[in-house]
């Protein structure tokens, strides 16, 4: 019974997103964006509804049409991606994946760090995740590579992802490097991401930090040990020239 239930209101809540889209073109509005508000809505629902992998794919929803979306200005395509990654960090935290959910967390507060911890407030029972003062707190112990430490052995790159050109960065000609600040640990995972360059398409900032989630290094060292070190890494996004 439990199960016919779910799956019954799932169905409701496909119908109310293809009525959201309807009535969208019905005024002449962007389609899009009565999808994203729809996506996002049904997140917060199943979220408060405890029901955290239906939350993950209504954001993943949202997050997709957010990067495709050229109607919005970038103040609201910043704050629905901030809006859309708490919910999804809100969803992996509660499903037992807290690389992910802290990582998500990070990139909500890149994109816009007042949204992000007025979204996670207004969700009842959400986790609790640092908040953002504490964020980019060095640990101690880390090192800075480059001439202010030059005993520091600077990390290499074992895998390396490629980002995903948004569709709203390309149809708005959008290409720039977007540079980011990590603290590589001693296994060389990335952690504490901070996107230095600000003024960007916010479906930038997302691609790059999404890229960034799946690189690996080899750890910095000092005398052959293996220390956590703070390292800038650049995400260049670069529109093919016309054929």
């Amino acid at each position: 019974m439990t199960s016919l239930l779910r799956f019954l209101s799932r169905i409701a809540s496909s119908l109310a997103l293809l009525l959201l889209l309807c009535n969208a073109v019905a005024w002449g509005q962007p389609a899009t964006a009565g999808f994203s508000d729809g996506a996002l809505e049904a997140a917060k629902t199943y979220l408060r509804e405890e029901r955290f992998g239906d939350a993950r794919t209504a954001s993943n929803e949202a997050i997709q049409s957010f990067l495709s979306n050229t109607f919005l200005t970038d103040a609201q395509t910043r704050a629905g991606l901030t809006r859309a990654v708490v919910y999804r960090a809100i969803a992996e935290s509660r499903q037992i994946r807290p690389d992910l959910a802290e990582w998500d967390w990070y990139v909500a507060a890149n994109m816009d760090p007042n949204v992000a911890a007025t979204v996670l407030s207004d969700i009842e029972g959400a986790a609790a995740f640092p908040s953002v003062n504490s964020l980019w707190v060095v640990p101690p112990g880390t090192h800075h590579v480059g001439a202010a430490d030059r005993s520091v052995t600077p990390p290499k790159s074992i895998r390396r992802v490629e980002p995903k050109y948004p569709m709203r960065a390309r149809r708005l000609q959008v290409e720039m490097p977007i540079k980011v600040e990590t603290i590589i640990d001693t296994s060389g995972q990335l952690g504490q991401p901070r996107v230095l360059t600000t003024a960007a398409d916010p479906s930038l900032i997302f691609a790059a930090l999404e890229a960034l989630r799946e690189w690996t290094f080899e750890p910095g060292r000092v005398d052959d040990e293996p220390v956590p070190v703070i390292f800038n890494l650049t995400i260049a996004f670069k529109l093919a020239p016309a054929a």
